[in-house]
């Protein structure tokens, strides 16, 4: 205890002797889905450290927002470790929760967490260069939803300061220090949404009726899971399963898929169902899922194809902006977002809102976004659909 108490205040009282290399780190944080944990990394951005002085361990604040009244646990240290001097260290350094604020009035959808460093005994890393990324720490976050949207490191330009209503005068701001009383901390990394991929094929059988059978590899860690599928006459029903027994004409056409796990993290999966007499028909999937090279004089739309009637995009391909036109009834609950190619990973969220007309248009602008197929998935008084779309420049 009383080595490491010498050893930081030599570090605080005479920086001098030391001059830090790590001029510039930022945070990063990423869910793994083996354990079902968020983990924090430290990114090196700029320099490096070989010295024993420069990869000490000293002051650090990470803050997260996580849905109001989720618990956040740390379920594992990694870095750094104790008594790593001589690069001996086997036991990580312990990180605490410090700061909590539960749905402050200036942002009550979050809670907020910061976790910092437990500085005695003295920790240190192992020598660092410009582009590594250490894990430092676990988290076990209850209550995940929007696929891990709502789970965020704090934004020190964007945030709220200790100022406003409900912080409670506390300061959430990132910070990261080593080897020096310098700040090291810049920035975040981008944090990427947990993707799902679980199902691997859709089973059909096409005689006297209609049978469609997911073929999935759930994994009981983010369980239960909901499957819900939309007809090409725009209705839905839920199960692994659906049949349609003596099916019609308008019961051909393509069927969607939407898999939902515990987190709200979705998959999207299409099968076009054709009968006998419309054989000859096809709807030009190879094109919508390709590079985005494919324009719409090239797109054979068969009429019996599900698209949600309430639901139109224009123009498709887009360049600059696109369209999403609504048909709705005033009080209808819209939420509409703009998702990968798959209808997995969350690109950006586009409307969340009541619709207080019966016919709404929404401009998306497209400057943000590389050329290539985008899927729009709408959310209508809880009915789920989607709808793709191709980016062009």
């Amino acid at each position: 205890m009383l080595k490491s108490f010498h050893l930081a205040l030599l570090l605080l009282t005479l920086p001098v002797l030391s001059i830090a290399q790590i001029n510039n780190v930022s945070y990063r944080l990423s869910f793994n889905p083996v354990t079902n944990h968020y983990d924090c990394y430290l990114h090196v951005i700029d320099g490096q450290t070989k010295k024993t002085l420069d990869r000490v361990q000293l002051n650090a604040q990470l803050t997260l927002l996580v849905p109001t009244g989720s618990e956040v646990e740390v379920a594992h240290n990694y870095m750094p470790l104790q008594d790593n001097q001589e690069y001996k260290g086997t036991k990580p350094m312990v990180w605490n929760k410090a700061n909590v604020i539960t749905k402050p009035a200036s942002d009550p959808f979050h809670d907020y967490v910061s976790i910092v460093p437990q500085l005695s005994p003295t920790s240190f890393y192992h020598d660092l260069n410009s582009g590594d990324q250490v894990k430092l720490f676990s988290l076990r976050i209850s209550h995940v939803a929007n696929c891990g949207d709502d789970v965020q490191l704090f934004n020190n330009q964007e945030g709220p300061t200790s100022r406003e209503v409900g912080m409670k005068g506390a300061d959430f701001r990132n910070g990261f220090t080593m080897g020096g009383i310098g700040q090291k901390y810049s920035r975040n990394e981008i944090s990427v949404t947990p993707a799902l991929d679980i199902v691997k094929d859709i089973k059909t059988t096409t005689s006297s009726s209609i049978l469609l059978e997911a073929v999935s590899d759930e994994n009981p860690l983010f369980g239960p899971y909901t499957y819900e599928w939309n007809t090409p006459m725009g209705l839905s029903k839920e199960g692994k399963k659906l049949s349609v027994a003596k099916p019609s004409f308008s019961d051909y056409g393509v069927y969607q898929l939407m898999v939902t796990d515990a987190r709200g993290c979705k998959q999207l999966k299409t099968v076009e169902i054709k009968s006998k007499e419309d054989a000859q028909i096809f709807i030009a999937q190879e094109n919508l899922s390709g590079n985005g090279a494919s324009s719409s004089s090239n797109v054979a739309v068969n009429s019996r194809t599900f698209v949600e009637n309430k639901v139109s995009i224009y123009p498709n391909p887009a360049s600059s902006e696109f369209f999403i036109n609504l048909e709705t009834e005033i009080g209808t609950k819209i939420d509409l977002v703009l998702a990968d190619a798959n209808g997995r990973n969350i690109i950006k969220k586009i409307l969340s809102t009541e619709s207080n007309q019966n016919n709404l248009n929404v401009m998306v602008p497209t400057e943000d976004l590389v050329p290539g197929s985008y899927m729009v998935l709408a959310k209508i008084n809880g009915k789920e659909s989607a709808h793709k779309v191709i980016i062009v420049k």
